[in-house]
């Protein structure tokens, strides 16, 4: 600021120049002072010019800035001290704020859906660019204005969806969303934090051409640097933006744990600060620890470096550093990557303890580990005391997951498990997810141990297939979790429980079948919710990512079934044909189709026959030559696959409650379980399911595949994606339990219930249609001893022949058993006992047929045939016929497993 006289009139002077030493120090002193005063007011006036910014004066300036206060506390204040964290660590370069009533608006006279062009009653305040919201009946969608036409006509960049009915607004703000004008560039050019006052459940911002979701901080929203537009889903009463001022690059450091002063610690303490926050979002390099004696002098350094793209917040220090009953301090930096480095925080002391409980150290899962399934077991090492001549009791042990955030997910502690546990289904979730596991120890005298090291790890992109629920939509089949096999292919919905196709691939050759995934099951368990109902024959299925493994399975009651082992390994599930097998295109192979005429294994000219098939002879042993030449990994389904889809029906059927998803489901219990082709056509229980016939001039009686109507109450899960004809239709072969035979031709009875089962070791691919050779499914006892385990009296009945039929009063009729005999007799549907079959049967388990019997070259035969009534179903099995059996009701159906 300038002096009103810039010189002023000098007194005329005669005299002679004056000299330094006759000068008068007071006027030397004016002169500073006036200088002085000068460059002071300079100074004065600029920073009132700052302060006023944009307004006209001071006061008018303080005026806005006391409105956007307001603005920010309003009836439902933001209160400004919840918030000063965010204004200390980071400053406030401008506050923006906008109240609802503030927003302008203007009604809508017409708009048609398919249209890109809006009347309105003005468009005096629309601007070019901008997002708006047609609010209406409580919805609302938005739109983005291209261009103004007129003062009541404006073109949108994309057609309407819908028609706009009348009474409908334009604005930026609506009954569920607020969008914002493109805020001036000065005032986003270091980013912030958004607040919103009104239920906001989500805050986006228009990058790159979409809206993206901000993160979520401290009851706010991260603001990135430069993004000038927002869009805030909830009932917005106001809004506020607090910019950033670039006052540091980095936020200033705090001490979080050990608690300065903190007493008995381990020597290996886990120092943690706080979470790493850069204002400029630029990413952590490292963050750098150290510890110092008593003496202030630093004993120890590490580095911790980013993992997984999450920041580094802790460090456990390493063994050997400190020692026990010792005094330190600590502190820590944080460097980003432009290597800008943050101040240190504040030093903080902690004590190590002169007896302490070891941190655990996490064995499994591996740090790193990817892959992980749904719910991974835990493992830690031994409890330890430190120093190790002293001694203390475990008593129980912690274990926690967080996520990449840090978030603790799930945490317990637990006197159960000490040093191993299964995490919880529900917690951990698919796609290639990060999680952090850490876990620590109590002693009875000692306390608890500081946690350990912890592990990261990535779950597998797809979990292992889900089962289902029973009684829900989907149950029975699901996703296959892995690569599909060669030759497959998923149909349109296999993922979506609600759809016909959800869990049905298909085959290269036009072959439709169901995935079924693995399972453990359990009979008769005091704990299951149907127990009250059923008591020995209550049913509970579960998916495989409910236990870590068949020993923790055990622990509950359950049981993996058998299906689900093949080749020595434990299975994610297996492809089952949907269908029963039509001919191949080329004579040569059964195809799974809908509406097929199905194979019959015989030799007869009435009847579509495998005899003159490629390597036929119309004999049951047809049914593996053909289901192999589909393609690798096929052949001729299992029985274990067979009593799978028995166990799932049956257990569909006691948690059903409704037709809803289980459309042979039976209220009373009379008739709750499939139907099928039995009676002529028809289902002796329900006259209204009829079927299509196959047309052999034989009999009429054989129906097309998959030809019933309701198709849905023929299926094991009374759903249209489920496997089709599973009772009548067709007695349908089963490999995987045979006996010794002299021949390959021999039928002669065997009067005893001894039986050789596939063995876990063998894969059912592998089998072939021959007699005697190193892979054929039929032998002499010593060529099946190189494939099957020999079972003596796995046949409960010995050598008793003639009809019995499930179920026999309350009476448990299959074991739960987890290995051993009673776990093969469910694999085949082998009933437990003789008590659990009966001249009558019961309806819970359909009155299905099992006829009892033993011969040379076994073939079992399943589910029943057209005009097998009320003894047809999931569970029939027939015990009497032989690879070299030829019959006009003898079908099949193909199966292979994938990963």
């Amino acid at each position: 600021m300038s002096l009103p006289n810039d010189k002023i009139t000098p007194i005329p002077n005669d005299e002679p120049d004056a000299v330094p030493s006759l000068w008068n120090l007071r006027y030397e002193e004016i002169d500073a002072n006036f200088g002085s005063l000068d460059q002071r007011q300079t100074t004065t006036e600029q920073t009132l010019s700052q302060a006023k910014g944009d307004k006209a004066s001071l006061p008018a300036r303080l005026d806005s800035i006391q409105q956007d206060i307001e603005g920010i506390r309003g009836e439902d204040p933001i209160v400004m001290s919840e918030k000063i964290d965010v204004l200390v660590e980071h400053g406030a370069q401008q506050i923006f704020t906008e109240h609802r009533g503030r927003v302008a608006s203007t009604a809508i006279t017409s708009a048609v859906a398919g249209d890109d062009s809006m009347d309105v009653e003005s468009t005096a305040e629309l601007v070019v660019g901008q997002h708006y919201l047609i609010a209406s009946d409580g919805s609302s969608q938005i739109v983005r204005i291209r261009e103004v036409l007129s003062s009541t006509r404006v073109t949108l960049e994309e057609t309407l969806p819908s028609n706009v009915p009348a009474g409908a607004v334009l604005s930026r703000i609506s009954g569920s969303e607020y969008v914002t004008a493109d805020l001036d560039s000065s005032l986003v050019g270091y980013g912030g934090m958004i607040f919103v006052v009104g239920t906001a459940t989500r805050v986006r911002a228009w990058i790159g051409g979409s809206w993206e979701d901000l993160v979520e901080r401290r009851g706010g929203w991260e603001v990135p640097v430069g993004v000038r537009r927002f869009r805030v889903t909830g009932a917005v009463d106001r809004f506020a933006l607090i910019s950033a001022l670039p006052i540091s690059a980095l936020r200033r450091p705090g001490n979080v744990s050990p608690s300065d002063g903190q007493p008995g610690l381990t020597t290996q303490p886990t120092l943690t600060g706080a979470d790493y926050y850069a204002l400029y979002a630029v990413p952590q390099k490292h963050r750098k620890f150290r510890v110092y004696d008593q003496s202030g002098a630093m004993i120890y350094e590490a580095t911790e470096t980013p993992s997984n793209g999450v920041p580094a917040v802790s460090h456990t220090v390493a063994s050997g550093a400190l020692a026990i009953e010792s005094g330190y301090a600590w502190n820590y930096q944080d460097v980003n990557e432009l290597d800008e480095e943050g101040a240190w925080s504040e030093r903080t002391s902690f004590t190590t303890a002169s007896v302490y409980i070891a941190a655990p150290s996490i064995i499994a899962p591996a740090d790193g580990e990817t892959e992980v399934q749904e719910t991974p077991t835990i493992e830690t090492s031994a409890f330890a005391v430190e120093p190790g001549t002293e001694s203390d009791t475990h008593t129980r042990s912690g274990y926690r997951v967080r996520d990449a955030d840090g978030n603790v997910l799930w945490s317990t502690q637990t006197s159960s498990y000490l040093t191993s546990i299964q995490v919880p289904a529900g917690i951990m979730e698919e796609g290639g997810k990060t999680y952090v596991i850490d876990a620590q120890h109590e002693g009875e005298l000692y306390g608890w141990s500081a946690w350990s090291a912890a592990v990261t790890v990535t779950t597998a992109q797809r979990f292992a297939a889900d089962v289902g629920e029973a009684g829900t939509q989907g149950f029975g089949v699901g996703i296959y979790p892995d690569t599909l096999p060669t030759g497959f292919t998923a149909l349109s919905g296999h993922d979506d429980p609600a759809s016909d196709n959800y869990g049905n691939y298909q085959y290269s050759d036009g072959s439709i079948l169901c995935f079924i995934p693995a399972f453990y099951y359990r009979f008769g368990h005091t704990d299951s919710p149907r127990f009250a109902d059923y008591g020995a024959n209550a049913l509970d299925i579960v998916g495989m990512g409910a236990f870590a493994d068949q020993n923790a399975a055990a622990l509950e009651g359950y049981a993996l079934h058998r299906a689900f082992i093949d080749g020595g390994a434990v299975k994610q599930g297996f492809f089952v044909d949907k269908y029963l097998n039509s001919k191949s295109a080329g004579n040569d192979a059964g195809v799974s189709v809908k509406g097929g005429v199905p194979i019959s294994l015989t030799t007869s000219t009435r009847y579509t026959r495998s005899d003159g098939m490629t390597g036929c002879t119309g004999i049951l042993a047809d049914a593996v030559t053909l289901s192999r030449a589909r393609g690798a990994g096929f052949n001729c389904a299992s029985v274990f696959m067979y009593s799978a889809l028995a166990l799932l029906s049956k257990a569909h059927g006691q948690s059903a409650t409704s037709t809803t998803y289980c459309a042979w489901y039976d209220g009373t219990g009379t008739t709750n379980y499939p139907k099928g082709c039995n009676s002529s056509l028809a289902d002796v229980d329900d006259a209204g399911v009829t079927f299509e016939s196959a047309g052999d001039s034989g009999t009429a009686d054989k129906p097309k595949a998959g030809s019933g109507t309701p198709f849905a109450k023929t299926t094991h899960n009374g759903q249209s994606c489920g496997v089709a004809d599973v009772n009548g239709s067709m007695w349908q072969t089963a490999l995987g339990i045979t006996t010794p035979g002299s021949s390959g031709t021999s039928t002669t009875n065997v009067a005893n219930g001894d039986c050789y089962v596939l063995k876990e070791s063998v894969a059912l691919a592998d089998l072939t249609a021959g007699f005697g050779g190193a892979t054929d499914a039929w032998g002499d006892a010593t060529a099946l001893g190189a494939n099957y385990d020999a079972q003596a009296g796995i046949l409960p009945w010995g050598s008793t022949t003639g009809a019995a039929y499930f179920g026999n009063g309350a009476n448990q009729v299959f074991s739960s058993d987890p290995d051993g005999q009673g776990w093969l007799r469910t694999a085949c549907g082998i009933p437990a006992t003789t008590d659990a079959i009966s001249a009558e049967g019961t309806n819970l388990f359909g009155q299905d047929y099992c006829y009892q019997y033993n011969r040379e070259n076994l073939f079992v035969l399943c589910a029943g045939y057209w005009g097998y009534a009320s003894g047809a179903g999931v569970f029939s099995r027939n015990w009497n016929y032989g690879r070299s059996y030829s019959n006009r009701s003898y079908g099949f159906r193909a199966a292979a497993y994938g990963s």
